[in-house]
């Protein structure tokens, strides 16, 4: 029967002496098959064993039955160097009292559920099961940032309606979240990216940013390699904002006709389409026509340039041309231009940041809030691992 539960075990140099039935599980009490271990320090073999101080850690569950195992903590003396030290088992980390397998489960299921409902399963309490997630996910959060090369800075509200505002990082080539910051002030920003090492800010070649001043001298003074891109949906966007208001003041103010003005026209169906003509048509402003025409001519220059200087030239030829219509926007898109026609270098999207909004969203959901920054934190970055 050891020989079975050995196989079952699956941990190596480990064999199972005694099985016992407890209240609320089994516990296994196991023996170390190897007689020694190697030195941390100088990497001698030492057999001498100073001490043994059997310990109990939860296992993964056995036949549905919570499990825990007996295991002999050996603390060894290096003759060497004559030092004293403790056993490191490959399946269990120094100082904790559950198995790794045990600890990354609990891990995944907080990813996909809360820390409460796993904490009531489990029979653990919520400040245990919150300090195994915690640390799992603090040694992934390390890794996020390797490989970045073009990300993207948004802001998020921990809490709706309470401008309570964090800034979030995400690589646009893995898709995936690598950073949450407590506040979007430039002090704040600087100096948590400053934290990364140099090697990590020096790979970044490229940041896309809404329309915020204190965006670039946080880009030149942290990465210094990075181009500044003016994201594609954040420039639509006043200027979608100032069509709508025209067309409000022309006489449209029906939601389902609005949206006909607002929409790309290439997704339009026949049927939105031939409305929108008719709309058109019957309009008296000719403005709400200009201001329409403007931005779908706008919306084309970004879908058919290919280079930074067909791109800046186009642009710069429809300012001139759409100056009486869209007044301030205008003045607006002017002041950004040279990093909105960076976008002609590699043609980022949003599409990614948007993606991971709707899921940070559905976090919260999930935890039904959160009132510390490092747990949020740390949740959303482990979502994305």
């Amino acid at each position: 029967m050891e020989n079975h539960l050995n196989l079952i075990l699956g941990l190596p140099d480990v064999t199972v002496r005694e099985f016992t039935m407890l209240e609320d599980g089994i516990c296994l009490k196991i023996k170390l098959t190897n007689l020694g271990t190697h030195c941390p320090l100088c990497q001698s073999y030492s057999t001498e064993i100073h001490q043994n101080r059997p310990i109990l850690v939860r296992d993964l569950p056995c036949f549905d039955k919570a499990t825990y195992l007996q295991i002999p903590r050996r603390q060894f003396y290096c003759r060497h160097c004559q030092k004293y030290f403790t056993e490191n088992l490959p399946w269990i980390e120094s100082k904790r009292r559950h198995t790794r397998r045990y600890e990354k489960n609990i891990f995944e299921r907080v990813k996909s559920s809360n820390l409460a409902q796993v904490a009531s399963i489990e029979g653990l309490s919520y400040d245990e099961i919150q300090g195994i997630f915690n640390h799992w996910a603090s040694n992934i959060a390390e890794q996020q940032w390797l490989g970045a090369r073009r990300i993207s800075l948004d802001e998020i509200a921990m809490r709706k309606g309470h401008k309570n505002y964090k800034a979030v990082i995400c690589d646009l080539d893995r898709h995936k979240l690598i950073e949450v910051i407590d506040g979007r002030t430039q002090d704040c920003l600087i100096s948590r990216l400053s934290e990364l090492p140099l090697q990590v800010r020096k790979a970044v070649k490229e940041v896309s940013v809404d329309m915020w001043h204190g965006f670039p001298k946080v880009i030149q003074e942290v990465f210094p390699n990075a181009q500044i891109v003016t994201d594609r949906f954040h420039v639509m966007k006043p200027l979608v904002e100032e069509l709508k208001k025209i067309a409000k003041s022309s006489g449209v103010k029906e939601q389902n006709k609005l949206s006909l003005f607002l929409k790309n026209g290439i997704d339009l169906n026949n049927g939105e389409r031939d409305e929108l003509e008719n709309l058109l048509s019957s309009s008296k402003s000719k403005r709400l026509k200009a201001a329409y025409e403007y931005k779908e001519e706008f919306r084309q220059i970004y879908e058919t340039s290919q280079t930074v200087s067909e791109g800046q030239n186009r642009f710069e030829e429809w300012l001139q041309k759409a100056r009486k219509i869209y007044g301030k926007v205008i003045q607006t898109i002017s002041d950004h231009l040279p990093t909105i026609c960076n976008y002609f270098i590699s043609h980022s999207s949003s599409g990614t940041m948007e993606g991971i909004n709707n899921k940070i969203k559905l976090i919260k959901r999930q935890g039904y809030g959160f009132r510390n920054f490092e747990n949020f934190r740390l949740r959303l970055l482990s979502a994305f691992s």
